[in-house]
């Protein structure tokens, strides 16, 4: 989901992203407040970075950031306002990312919708095309996993599914 927010008096998208634990604001949104007159040096608080904690993209590629700044944030739609840690990156994107640090600040929560999740058929029969078809039908089966689990990029971890016909647990 996106929303627009406000840093630094520059007004750009954010990305509300249950997958990342950190926001990060690209460089060049800093470089567009200072040009735009925020005063950076007085009014942004810098970090160390610390070395010894390695960030991941998805994709398992570590990523560098140039240095970690501490600042307001305001979701435009809510406005609501955060002092947000953020690390800040050296891409040319007009996109923050706004993690799972920062979201419940915001008002934002994850939540299953029991309803949705009660109407699933854990059997239900599929047609399949007859020239990809060996048998008359196939059966789908549907499966939820137990619960979330995170993993460090390249691991391996096991999760439990529910509604198989065999039970157990699945290798991820």
């Amino acid at each position: 989901m996106i929303t627009d927010v406000e840093i630094m008096g520059v007004k750009v998208s954010g990305l509300l992203d249950t997958g990342s634990e950190i926001p990060i604001i690209p460089g060049n949104i800093l470089l567009r407040a200072q040009r735009n007159g925020y005063d950076i040096d007085s009014k942004v608080k810098e970090h160390a970075i610390d070395r010894s904690k390695r960030v991941y993209e998805a994709s398992g590629v570590l990523m560098n950031f140039v240095t970690v700044i501490e600042t307001t944030v305001e979701e435009c739609a809510g406005r609501r306002k955060v002092i947000a840690p953020m690390y800040v990156s050296s891409t040319d994107e007009e996109l923050v990312i706004l993690g799972t640090n920062v979201l419940p600040s915001f008002g934002y929560r994850l939540l299953r919708d029991e309803t949705t999740s009660k109407n699933i058929q854990p059997e239900e029969e599929v047609e399949v095309p007859a020239s990809v078809r060996t048998k008359s039908k196939t059966r789908k089966r549907v499966a939820q996993v137990g619960r979330r689990m995170y993993l460090a990029p390249s691991s391996v971890g096991w999760v439990e599914l529910t509604g198989c016909e065999q039970g157990g647990s699945v290798q991820s």
